[in-house]
């Protein structure tokens, strides 16, 4: 993966939930959102279409992160779907136990909700639900990127989803104290936005003379 991997410095931009639906010629608009930006957020929902490079943006990420002695981790929504968080993790098993002994946060990308979606409409929820079951009350320190393309990602259906999921979890994380696995950062983000949506550019013509 690292070895045919070319460093393009995507770039993102945010979309307000409100426009949504909306279509924009994205030819004409400028991003300048980085993948520092998106990580400093709870949850962000990644939106390309297919043959964007989503996928191996995102293991790239995780690749990038471990070299900087961080714990991070790559799910295929699809097998979490289908065969559980153990399976799909089960390389890194001792790494994740290891994390869950800790107080650092964890970096979380899942991918993909269309590809999901396929098999069965419901997966994503099913996926996520196990996702969310297998952290527990860790969730509270995790950073998290779903990628999906545009049509597959449901507003209402699966963005009140994943705030639900969340919003459990501040609920259960008041009842500990503040000094308990740094619980309290999420108690101090209520008033935060806890999942922002996120498309990404098309490559720009340097970008692309760098690719071929």
């Amino acid at each position: 993966m690292r070895d045919n991997y070319i460093e393009l410095e995507r770039k993102f931009r945010k979309i307000d939930e409100l426009k949504f639906n909306e279509h924009e010629d994205l030819a004409n608009i400028e991003g300048d959102i980085s993948w520092d930006q998106i990580l400093e957020y709870k949850c962000s929902v990644l939106i390309a279409e297919a043959g964007s490079g989503k996928t191996k943006e995102m293991k790239q990420m995780v690749a990038k992160l471990e070299q900087q002695q961080k714990y991070a981790f790559f799910c295929d929504i699809s097998v979490l779907a289908t065969s559980g968080f153990e399976v799909e993790i089960s390389s890194k098993q001792q790494k994740f136990e290891k994390w869950k002994q800790g107080k650092e946060v964890g970096y979380f990308f899942l991918d993909s909700v269309d590809e999901a979606k396929l098999v069965d409409h419901k997966n994503f929820m099913t996926a996520f639900k196990k996702f969310v079951s297998a952290l527990g009350l860790h969730l509270a320190r995790v950073t998290i990127v779903i990628s999906s393309r545009p049509t597959a990602w449901k507003l209402i259906e699966d963005g009140n989803l994943v705030k639900e999921e969340f919003q459990s979890i501040l609920l259960s994380s008041e009842k500990l104290p503040n000094t308990d696995y740094g619980y309290s950062q999420i108690k101090n983000q209520k008033s935060k936005t806890l999942q922002q949506i996120f498309q990404m550019m098309p490559l720009t013509y340097d970008q692309i003379k760098n690719y071929i």
